[in-house]
């Protein structure tokens, strides 16, 4: 029980450190899909979710979609992007360059997609790229019903 709590506890620490929501960036400074990822759909989920789910998404936010797509202006962002993401993961995204389990990047998918969601309900873009992702060999998630 003590590891447990030990656990909560460092979550609940990162997610306390996460940013608040900040306004919009002034014109002329498009908001890239890391800073909407991390400064706008964290913020909104962690309220959603146990604090140790919410560690999680951000560390695989951190990890894995923020240094490669994380540049990228929201606006600007499309499946091919999205598809490349999840070819690199599937390649040399885990540990000593080795891929990730399609499982692990289904759940990445997972994240990409809700915040685009957000980001669309926001009337921030248009569309959500995440749904319009390829299928390779199941190296790539699709959405499923949704």
């Amino acid at each position: 029980m003590g590891g447990r709590r030990g656990g909560q506890q460092e979550a609940e620490a990162i997610a306390s450190r996460l940013r608040p929501i900040e306004a919009p960036p002034a014109k002329g400074n498009p908001v890239t899909f890391g800073e909407f990822l991390t400064d706008r759909w964290m913020p909104c989920k962690r309220r959603q979710v146990r604090a140790t789910t919410g560690y999680r998404y951000a560390w695989m936010a951190d990890r894995y979609v923020v240094p490669l797509i994380g540049a990228i202006p929201l606006r600007q962002l499309r499946a091919d992007h999205l598809d490349l993401l999840y070819h690199a993961l599937a390649k040399t995204g885990g540990a000593a360059g080795t891929g990730l389990a399609p499982k692990t990047i289904h759940e990445v998918h997972l994240i990409v997609r809700a915040a685009l969601d957000l980001a669309v309900e926001s009337g921030l873009i248009a569309s959500n790229a995440a749904h319009r992702v390829r299928r390779k060999n199941q190296e790539q998630p699709t959405d499923r019903g949704s």
